[in-house]
């Protein structure tokens, strides 16, 4: 299990889970870390050399402070889309019995 971003959230094991749910989770989760490894997360952050990247923020005009800014906020919104569309499909292969002992556990 590598925790909650790229593995099963620890309340989904409460739920006594069947081997196809698992499974399917299993495969959700896959297909997650292949879609955020398109992402370069990890790897290629916003932490990356803003002076020497791809799309350098440093011009003849100076930093580009805001340029900066919209690039991080761009792949985080990505990511955020990303986990957010994970998350709708695992909720999608829970029971409605599941679904409703999720909302229990919520509050």
């Amino acid at each position: 299990d590598k925790g909650m971003m790229f593995g099963t959230p620890m309340s989904l094991k409460t739920l006594k889970l069947t081997k196809e749910q698992e499974d399917k989770i299993a495969e959700l989760n896959k297909e997650f870390r292949a879609e955020m490894a398109k992402l370069h997360i990890g790897q290629k952050s916003i932490n990356k050399d803003p002076f020497v990247s791809k799309d350098p923020f440093v011009s003849k005009d100076g930093f580009s402070k805001e340029g900066f800014k919209k690039e991080a906020n761009d792949r985080m919104q990505k990511v955020l889309d990303l986990r957010a569309e994970h998350l709708s499909k695992i909720y999608s292969v829970l029971t409605p019995e599941q679904q409703k002992s999720l909302t229990e556990l919520a509050k």
